[in-house]
Formats: structure tokens, sequence, C-alpha cells
């Protein structure tokens, strides 16, 4: 037997009746405010104005640099007040620098990748005049700085803190066979990103505590590089890092890291070989005393220069600097 199909089925008197009486939608009809309908009006002038007003979509793309750049500006001088308060209040026992949720450095593994894919982009992108960065100049510092070095000291090993996205050494890299690379962050996540785009025999890239890497390997004949990555750490975590590093035997350490115009200070910073505190720079940057946080760690600064970049800053400057094992 077939199985009637589930239609409702209407009678001719059913249709008549809601012919008769049909169904009101008034309940459908949004009502509108007094607010609501200014709102409203004000959006219609606007795009009207944008519309008929020659050049007012240059202004407004202008209107909106302002804007994102007068935030940036507002969170630069919050987030300084918040580091100055850190410096103020000392060193904190309970808490790890390198974890994500420690206040320092990019605040998630998400936030680091994004990093790296931003320094990827401006590579791609290529007019560094445009890009108004500092990235370009600083590639074209630092390149050459490490090669000259890793030939003058025989280096064999090169371990690169907080390395993001891996151009440096994998120009080096294919330069030097013979010297294996080594690129640490804090994130699987970008460690993953730097192996869909590099694979070369002598470089390699790993995520973890650098600590951890650099008490279990063996750095000999090798040099600690860092870029851009300790001017978001305290000093005490500068202090220890430089110290594990001469008790591991690293025969060298470069580094290249911002500084210029302190936004707690009002000053630039001057460096020395005396013991004296870190600053903040701004936002979650600091300034640290790198000649003398080097010294005593028991190296020597041989080499240091202050790089100016195309950054749109002109108060923006990078501490480019080489230091030897001084024993």
């Amino acid at each position: 037997m077939r199985q009637r199909d589930s239609v409702l089925e209407l009678k001719p008197t059913h249709i008549a009746h809601l012919m008769n009486k049909p169904m009101t939608l008034n309940h459908l009809t949004m009502s509108v405010s007094i607010s609501a309908r200014c709102n409203y009006q004000l959006r219609q002038a606007i795009a009207l104005g944008l519309h008929f007003i020659p050049g007012s979509r240059t202004l407004l793309r202008y209107a909106q640099k302002i804007v994102t750049h007068l935030s940036n500006i507002d969170n630069a001088f919050t987030q300084t007040r918040v580091f100055e308060k850190r410096i103020a209040e000392g060193p904190n026992a309970s808490l790890v620098p390198q974890a994500f949720d420690s206040g320092f450095g990019y605040g998630s593994e998400f936030r680091e990748l994004e990093i790296a894919d931003h320094y990827r982009e401006q590579l791609i992108q290529g007019n560094w005049d445009d890009q108004k960065t500092e990235s370009g100049d600083l590639y074209d510092a630092v390149i050459p700085l490490l090669g000259r070095h890793i030939e003058s000291m025989a280096i064999q090993k090169v371990l690169n803190f907080g390395v993001s996205y891996g151009h440096v050494d994998s120009k080096l890299a294919g330069q030097y066979p013979h010297v294996q690379f080594t690129g640490i962050d804090r994130s699987s996540l970008t460690k993953f990103y730097n192996e869909q785009f590099f694979n070369i025999r002598n470089l390699e890239f790993v995520a973890g505590d650098v600590f951890e890497c650099i008490v279990n390997r063996t750095w000999s004949n090798s040099l600690f590089f860092h870029m851009r990555t300790l001017t978001c750490l305290p000093q005490e975590f500068v202090e220890d890092l430089y110290a594990r590093c001469y008790r591991a035997g690293f025969e060298c350490i470069i580094g290249a890291e911002q500084c210029g115009l302190s936004w707690q200070t009002g000053k630039p910073y001057s460096f020395s070989l005396s013991n004296q505190k870190s600053v903040v720079f701004r936002n979650y940057m600091f300034i640290h005393n790198y000649p003398g946080l080097l010294q005593a760690a028991g190296y020597r600064m041989i080499e240091a220069r202050l790089l100016k970049t195309r950054h749109p800053d002109p108060n923006f400057r990078l501490l480019v600097f080489v230091a030897q094992r001084a024993i």
C-alpha cells in the first residue's frame, strides 16, 4: 500500500476563509527611533560627501592613518608606564620571562607566528623605502657582519635566539655550508612555519627554552646571535643569558637591538662599561646597558655602532655590536 505523503490538505472552504482574512505583516516592520534616524541621516550625508567631493576618499585614508597613529601613541604611553612600574618594583622571582603569559614579548604563540609572517611579507614586498621599516637596513648590516666574524673566528656553530622568520639564518647557511645554524623561538608554530620555507642541510629550527638549549648542547667555537629580541626581556634575564653563554663556551656574541630616545627618561640612553640599570624605551621594550652586561659576563665589546634606518620615528636607532670572550 502506498503511504500517503504528509502534506497538509486544504479544503476549498479553508482556502476561501484564508482569502477573506489575509495575514497581516505589520509586526515585521522595524520601528525607527529618533537617534537611529539621526544616525541614518549622518551616514547619508557622509556618503554623499565622499561621493561628490573631489579628493574626499584620499582624505579619509589619511584620516584613518592619523587615527591609527594616535592610537599607537596612546598604547606606547600606557605600556611605557606599565613597564616603568615593573622596573621600580624590581625582579619577580616567580616570573618566567620566556612564558607567553609573563607579559614580556609576544603574548601568545599566534602573535609570535603573526610577526614571523609579517617579516616574510616585508621581504616579499621588497620596497623598503615605501614600507618605512628598519628591517631592510638591519638585514644589510647584520648579514655581512655575522659573516665576517664567522670567518675571522673560525666559527662552527651559530645559535640565533628569537629567530622569528629565518631570513638571516638561511642566507648565512647558504654562504657557510660547513657551519651549523640553529634558530630558536618559544613557539612550535614558528618552528613549523620556518620549516615550510627553508630546507637547508645545515639549518635547523627548534622551539622551547633557550636556557635548556644552551645547557643541553656543546657550544665550543660558537657564536650567539640575538636581533630585536632582548629588548623585550627584563634586565635580570639578559644578565642570566649572557652568563650562561659564557659558561657554555660561546666565543662571540653579536646583537642588534632597538634603542633611542627613552619614553621613560626623555633622553637617549648612555651606554657604559659600568653597572647601570635598564630603562624603558617605549611600549614593552627596554634599553639595556649591553656593554656593561657583556663585560660583567666575561665578554668585551670589540665593535659597536648606532644604526639609523628607514623607521619613521627620527628618534629610533638600533645598537649593533660584537663582543668576544675576554678570557
